[in-house]
C-alpha cells in the first residue's frame, strides 16, 4: 500500500506542479495525508483484500511476497506505519519524519523500531 501512496503522491505532485512552491515539502504532506486517509477508510471496513481491490492487485502485478509485505503493513498501527512507511518508501529521515508527523524524533525511532519488529512477526 505504502508504494501506491507514494505513486499517488507523485502523481499529484506532477499534476500541480506549476502552482507548488516547494515540492518536496508538498510531496511529503501528499504522502502523510494518503497514509492517514488510508487508516481511517480502513478502520471503518472501506478496504478490500488487505487494502487492495482485486482491479489493483492485478493492474500492479503484484507478487505474493509484496502482496505479504503489504497485509503486514496494514496489520500495525497508523503511526508505526506512517513512520515506516515515510522513512522506507519516502526516504526520509527520523528528523523529517518528526516534523512531518508533528512528534518528538525518539517517538518516530520507536514507532520504527516497534514497527520493524511486528512486521518480522507478521511475515514469519
Amino acid at each position: 500500500m505504502a508504494e501506491e501512496l507514494v505513486q499517488d503522491a507523485f502523481e499529484q505532485v506532477v499534476r500541480r506542479w506549476d502552482s507548488i512552491d516547494n515540492p518536496p515539502g508538498y510531496l511529503r504532506v501528499a504522502v502523510v495525508n494518503g497514509a492517514r486517509s488510508w487508516g481511517r477508510r480502513r478502520r471503518r471496513g472501506v478496504t478490500v483484500e488487505a487494502g487492495f481491490g482485486v482491479e489493483t492487485v492485478a493492474r500492479l502485478g503484484l507478487d505474493a511476497d509484496a502482496i505479504a509485505m503489504r497485509t503486514a503493513l496494514a496489520s500495525l498501527r497508523l503511526a508505526e506505519r506512517e513512520a515506516i512507511v515515510l522513512r522506507y518508501y519516502a526516504g526520509m529521515t527520523d528528523t523529517q519524519i518528526a516534523i512531518s508527523v508533528g512528534r518528538p524524533v525518539g517517538t518516530v525511532k520507536s514507532l520504527i523500531h516497534r514497527g520493524l519488529g511486528r512486521l518480522k512477526e507478521a511475515l514469519t
